[in-house]
């Protein structure tokens, strides 16, 4: 019986110490993730993240512009539009408020902010539709929460969601590592220079790629946007989140009561990538949903047009720099094609 009981008591005791390590690494991990912040979650910048978040960048960009006639709001897919030729429509300066990866939600807070911060009052909005941004499952990117501006602007269940995961990350072991790997970097003498960077009025310039097709090397390779493309449109092929479908009719309401006019356009897609998801992901389905959805927008002052063939603007079908986002000559033509609407 007094065996019995001594080795009760050490299993009871090795299970607390194994507890009470578990506890300590996790607090360890979290304590190093929330300080370095690898993935750009939280409002604050101690170190470079891993992962580009425009979203601080452009409020950071948007608070020190001044007002613009013109708005363009979207993803990444939206960020080359000739800002030249959109200021010329609109008769005044324009601004492009695009982030990468955006959802409804995103764009809705983006656009609260310019209104009701910012004051501007834009005559001309151009927002850049995805398929994505209505997605039914996926949580809002976790980046939203490193900008306050923009996170308090959420509706209550996306906000949640985004608090859940901006807390749950900083417990992850591949958060840990990519802590591991800022704190690497950072002690490294050798810095990468930054191959992305945004202009004062927002615009998105890519030296790498600028660099290339300057020197005549660039190629395209559609390849690697297909395998990202396919695991972005997973489970597109159910009914769109209702209140990402909210919250882009919270942004159309947001134009109409300042006066503004406004085009939603769907995005382009090259024509090797548009084929590979209508093998794999219901691309026409989900396509025809989202126009579907642009129609619903549909009304005085609101535009609808689906540009996700380049050759509905005359557009170059080879002219991309990756399998979803346009190059320059063919961000011109489409803004030229948008703005003649």
């Amino acid at each position: 019986m007094e065996d019995a009981a001594a080795i009760e008591l050490d299993t009871r005791r090795g299970a607390r110490m194994v507890a009470a390590t578990a506890c300590a690494l996790l607090a360890l991990v979290a304590s190093v993730d929330f300080v370095v912040n690898p993935l750009g979650y939280y409002p604050y910048r101690y170190f470079p993240p891993l992962t580009w978040s425009s979203r601080v960048q452009k409020v950071e960009l948007m608070r020190a512009a001044p007002p613009p006639r013109a708005l363009v709001l979207g993803s990444s897919r939206s960020m080359q539009l000739d800002l030249g030729v959109v200021g010329s429509w609109a008769g005044g300066p324009a601004f492009n408020a695009s982030v990468d990866s955006a959802r409804a939600e995103d764009v809705d807070a983006l656009l609260g902010f310019a209104i009701e911060e910012r004051e501007w009052r834009p005559d001309r909005v151009l927002i850049g539709i995805d398929p994505e941004m209505f997605h039914p499952t996926a949580p809002p990117d976790g980046r939203t929460f490193g900008a306050p501006e923009m996170r308090s602007r959420l509706r209550p269940r996306l906000a949640a969601r985004l608090a859940w995961q901006a807390l749950t990350s900083a417990l992850t072991f591949d958060t840990f590592r990519g802590s591991l790997s800022v704190l690497r970097a950072n002690a490294s003498s050798a810095q990468s220079p930054a191959t992305t960077e945004f202009e004062a009025d927002g615009h998105l310039r890519r030296r790498d790629w600028e660099r290339e097709i300057a020197a005549g090397t660039f190629r395209l390779d559609v390849e690697p946007s297909i395998a990202e493309y396919r695991a972005r449109f997973a489970g597109l092929d159910a009914e769109p989140d209702p209140d990402r479908v909210d919250a882009l009719h919270a942004a159309v309401d947001r134009v109409r009561a300042v006066g503004g006019e406004l085009i939603l356009f769907v995005t382009p897609l090259h024509a090797s990538l548009r084929a590979a998801l209508a093998r794999t992901s219901h691309y026409e389905n989900v396509h025809a949903r989202t126009l579907a959805l642009l129609d619903g927008f549909a009304g005085p002052g609101v535009t609808g047009v689906d540009c996700s063939d380049v050759a509905s603007f005359g557009g170059e079908p080879d002219g991309f720099v990756d399998g979803a986002h346009i190059d320059a000559p063919n961000a011109t033509r489409l803004t030229r094609f948008l703005t003649s609407q």
